[in-house]
């Protein structure tokens, strides 16, 4: 390490020593820089002098705090900056940005000048929006959460349980929308205004996406339809908010990616009952259809399997995709591989979706490997082969390892961030049927 001499002044630039100061040189330097709190002492760097602001355009820093033993603080622009601009950092919390931690004009320990606390304490109070937000406030305080925990706190499933969960979510979206609605019907207020309403209620959003997550854990018989559209409302909702106070701190980029994940599964979904086959008791499928050997000669053509999706309106349904002769043979090369050449995948962290199946990643099924990969050889396919033996097992679980940073590879240059697109299962398993599990979602 490096010793650096500080400058006389707190805002002046130091220079780098030789050696370090001796005991009293340093106590010298420490004392003409340090700012005493209270009893102690404390020694601030330049980011120190950044002002803080508590809106998401005046905020037009973020920072970045990187564990130990590096232990850098970084900060990176939310948006572009104008020469000359003044640079700005949310000092506060997540939690002193809704109504419990903020006062007209205040937010946290700052005296806050920025666009949000002068709406906040010139503007919002006496308007039916601020009613909204305080009523809506005082029912979480007195009544939701209290309901809330109580739920969180009991065994899950049940039909009580479900109706006191369904119950609550509808008492926590009515409040929300009477802000919102309060806010959208006030003249001249544009989407600042009121995401910066919805933030004084943002306590709720946070419950209300509990709750959509409670649904999915105990499998609700709730229509999906109707909580996917309450998870979307929801998530965007409070993505609009983050933006408007916290822009791109963690809790707006987490929330972008939930929105990202939700609205993902509902195109695939929809997708998938486009393409549902009968047999599965869905309705019957209206895509085009087309069979395996034709399908495939169809991809090796100019335009290839992109030309083929886009002639059939971007669905097809590809029957008897690979030949019986074909499937036979890649059965057959599975069912002679002997015991040595399975690689046991189980849990490893606690994290992990519990799951127990017997991988193979050799060469003996290269050739149906390069079969399926010539479809989209740019997508970087990746395929390997699987059994499940007495006791094997995978639960729901989401594969689409987002953005992971990859190594160097013939597919693409060291560091490339990809996630996973499409997944494809070929049951080499006769005349499999769905009620021995594997279904995709």
């Amino acid at each position: 390490a490096e010793a650096v001499r500080l400058h006389p002044s707190p805002c002046g630039q130091g220079e780098v020593l030789a050696e370090l100061p001796r005991p009293d040189e340093l106590a010298s330097l420490v004392a003409a820089n340090a700012v005493q709190m209270g009893g102690t002492a404390a020694l601030y760097g330049l980011p120190s002098l950044l002002n803080h602001a508590c809106d998401g355009h005046s905020a037009n820093l973020a920072r970045l705090c990187f564990q130990p033993p590096d232990g850098l603080v970084a900060f990176t622009a939310t948006r572009k900056i104008r020469a000359g601009e003044e640079l700005r950092l949310c000092y506060a919390e997540s939690e002193c940005l809704w109504d419990g931690g903020r006062s007209a004009g205040t937010c946290g320990a700052f005296r806050c000048y920025c666009r949000r606390c002068a709406f906040e304490s010139e503007r919002l109070p006496g308007t039916p929006a601020a009613a909204a937000a305080d009523a809506a406030t005082l029912l979480f305080a007195g009544t939701l959460r209290t309901e809330m925990r109580q739920l969180a706190a009991s065994p899950h499933g049940g039909e009580v349980a479900a109706h006191k969960l369904a119950g609550l979510l509808d008492a926590l979206l009515a409040a929300v929308r009477s802000v919102a609605e309060a806010a959208r019907r006030q003249p001249e207020w544009g989407e600042e205004e009121h995401a910066w309403c919805l933030a004084r209620v943002q306590p709720l959003l946070n419950a209300s996406m509990w709750c959509i997550l409670r649904h999915a854990l105990e499998g609700s018989a709730v229509d999906p339809d109707v909580v996917m559209a309450r998870r979307l409302r929801i998530l965007s909702q409070l993505v609009t908010t983050w933006h408007h106070t916290k822009r791109m701190g963690s809790d707006h980029l987490r929330t972008l990616t939930m929105l990202w994940s939700a609205c993902d599964e509902l195109r695939i979904r929809t997708a998938a009952e486009l393409a549902a086959v009968p047999a599965f008791g869905l309705a019957e499928c209206s895509a085009p259809r087309m069979q395996g050997t034709e399908f495939f000669e169809a991809a090796k053509e100019p335009g290839g399997l992109h030309r083929v999706l886009q002639q059939s309106g971007g669905i097809l349904r590809v029957c008897n995709a690979l030949p019986d002769d074909k499937a036979n043979a890649a059965l057959s090369v599975l069912e002679s591989l002997g015991s040595t050449e399975w690689a046991l995948s189980a849990n490893v962290r606690r994290e992990d979706a519990d799951h127990r199946f017997w991988r193979y990643e050799g060469h003996k099924v290269d050739w149906i490997r390069s079969l399926l990969a010539a479809l989209a050889p740019g997508m970087h396919p990746h395929l390997n082969a699987a059994k499940y033996d007495g006791g094997g097992r995978i639960t729901l679980h989401n594969d689409a390892q987002s953005w992971e940073v990859e190594v160097a590879s013939r597919d693409y240059p060291e560091g490339t961030q990809v996630y996973r697109k499409i997944a494809v299962i070929y049951y080499l398993t006769r005349d499999w049927q769905e009620a021995y599990g594997g279904t995709l979602v």
